[in-house]
């Protein structure tokens, strides 16, 4: 399990806490620190390998929760060499963007992993635009893969518009990402999808006119659910695919017209037969919920 703690000057310390049937929970281990709350735990299916995964800060004497690589570490033993050592270890990390050198992009919030049935790490998150000096939100931005055999940066899809309407709190034009792993069960184009990778996201807008007005009337725009699969470990990603298609534009829950505004999806880790889904309908356009009272609005 992984979790976080605040410290006074704003960082968010990243802990690991392990459990199994014999010794129960271990004390919490701090595996590393960030400026954003961005972080899970994997684990292989076939082996006792573990990965702990998170947004790194580029920079930890310039707070920033916008500028930050994708990094894990990884234990062989289902973790209890974290557990004995008590960190994850600043030798085991492993710099998956390295964004520093390259100044082509930053890792923001957002963040999915797997292992597949072939013990091949995993993931996937969304890179926003970067033009240096910049050093604001850009919701401009490319869902990205990355696999610890290729250890090679792929697209997935990109989103390089710039939305009329806000598209709410931590949101990028894609975001909320989420990726399963298929098992076998099935066949496509007369094999089976045998460690197909499954990558369900959230968009906000794109590039034709309906797309950007798609929108409340309060100023937040509506979001689709859009699914990408590879038939090759990630290597390549078919065109991104419109589960929702649902279209509201200048809708008013104030006045009885509901948005639909999809969004939050998660999908089922392993696919069979079957891609099970599920998401939140957002009838407020937004991307953020506040207030114990109903209505429970969410806006951004």
């Amino acid at each position: 399990a992984c979790d976080t703690t605040t410290s006074v000057d704003g960082i968010y310390y990243l802990v690991y806490w392990r459990y199994d049937s014999t010794s129960w929970w271990s004390s919490p281990i701090m595996m590393d620190s960030s400026y954003t709350v961005s972080q899970l735990v994997v684990a292989d299916p076939t082996t006792d390998e573990v990965a702990y995964i998170f947004c790194r800060p580029l920079d930890y004497s310039s707070p920033s929760q916008i500028d930050n690589d994708i990094a894990f570490y990884k234990s062989s033993d289902n973790g209890l060499s974290w557990v004995t050592s008590g960190t994850g270890g600043p030798s085991a990390l492993t710099n998956v963007t390295n964004y520093a050198t390259t100044k082509n992009g930053r890792a923001y919030t957002d963040l999915s992993a797997i292992y597949d049935f072939n013990g091949l790490l995993h993931i996937v998150w969304n890179e926003r635009r970067f033009i240096p000096p910049d050093s604001h939100v850009v919701v401009e931005c490319e869902l990205v893969h990355w696999d610890d055999a290729s250890a090679t940066k792929r697209p997935i899809a990109r989103a390089f518009w710039d939305n009329p309407a806000s598209n709410g709190q931590y949101s990028m034009n894609l975001c909320t990402m989420t990726i399963g792993v298929a098992n076998g069960w099935t066949t496509c184009g007369g094999e089976a999808n045998n460690n197909y990778l499954y990558v369900t996201y959230t968009r906000f807008g794109g590039p034709t006119a309906a797309e950007l007005a798609d929108h409340s009337a309060a100023g937040y725009m509506n979001s689709e659910l859009y699914l990408s699969i590879s038939a090759d470990a990630g290597h390549t990603w078919s065109p991104p695919r419109n589960l929702t298609n649902t279209k509201t534009p200048g809708c008013n829950p104030a006045t009885g017209d509901s948005c639909a505004s999809e969004h939050w999806a998660t999908i089922a880790k392993t696919v069979d037969d079957t891609i099970h889904i599920s998401y939140i309908l957002d009838r407020d356009a937004g991307a953020g919920c506040y207030g114990w009272s109903p209505p429970y609005r969410c806006r951004g």
